[in-house]
């Protein structure tokens, strides 16, 4: 029972609390570049962004790679001070919001765009950039 509490505790520690704000549910994937991959971060998605995500992990698991570079900054590589120069705007209709990220990433400025819906608190349906589209275009299957 003890090793059953432990794994529960760790894996709630794994995943930020519900956001009350569609920024707030972005922000932490710019404080901990690369979350999309920690174990427990799927619950911070729905589909379609979720279905892409479960595919990647599912071809990770065979060998082979999907995605390969990081959502939060539509690259590979990253500066350690994005979230010092983070900047979050968000457009709320109803259900569904977006929330454009602007950072600057190894001096030059870059948005990455983030779509969410209210699902019980706010998801990650898609996420995209200005050059290469929408994380949903892709498929890891």
């Amino acid at each position: 029972m003890r090793h059953l509490l432990t794994i529960l505790l760790l894996a709630g520690m794994a995943v930020p609390a519900l956001a009350a704000e569609p920024a707030d549910a972005v922000r932490p994937f710019y404080e901990h570049i690369g979350l999309e991959y920690e174990d427990g971060s799927l619950a911070l998605f729905a589909d379609p962004a979720l279905s892409v995500l479960e595919g990647d992990r599912r071809m990770a698991e065979e060998g082979d790679l999907c995605l390969g570079f990081l959502i939060a900054v539509d690259g590979q590589d990253h500066d350690e001070g994005i979230a010092e120069s983070l900047e979050l705007t968000q457009t709320v209709d109803g259900q569904e919001a977006e929330v454009v990220a602007s950072f600057s990433n190894f001096g030059h400025r870059s948005q990455v765009m983030w779509r969410l819906v209210d699902r019980d608190g706010w998801k990650v349906a898609d996420v995209g950039s200005p050059t290469n589209g929408w994380l949903s275009e892709l498929s890891c299957d």
